[in-house]
């Protein structure tokens, strides 16, 4: 009989492996996370000696300068947040798992 400590030990090695694997699926599917890749945001821009604008290419989100990068899309937040719900009901599953025995 497995007792319920290793239950529970099992459970979390699971749940933090499940998550591991899932870190890289918005890795290789961009396209379908509405991810979009950015040449970053550039140089300031001036006109007539002062600040004119924040930045020429791109301002993502109210980003300070930045290189290159990938930007998350709507579907990708989603995912993020659904991976943090699932982790926490988890987690408060596991604790009331542990204290009713």
């Amino acid at each position: 009989m497995i007792s319920t400590t290793t239950k529970i030990t099992l459970r979390i090695i699971l749940l933090f492996t499940v998550i591991m694997f899932c870190s890289f699926i918005p890795d290789n599917f961009h396209e379908f996370f509405g991810d979009w890749h950015c040449n970053g945001s550039g140089d300031v821009i001036y006109q007539n000696g002062s600040i004119f604008g924040r930045y020429e290419f791109c301002n993502y989100g109210d980003l300070n300068y930045h290189e290159a990068t990938w930007h998350w899309g709507y579907r990708h937040w989603l995912l993020f947040a659904m991976g943090i719900v699932i982790f926490i009901v988890q987690i408060i599953d596991i604790i009331n798992t542990s204290s009713k025995k």
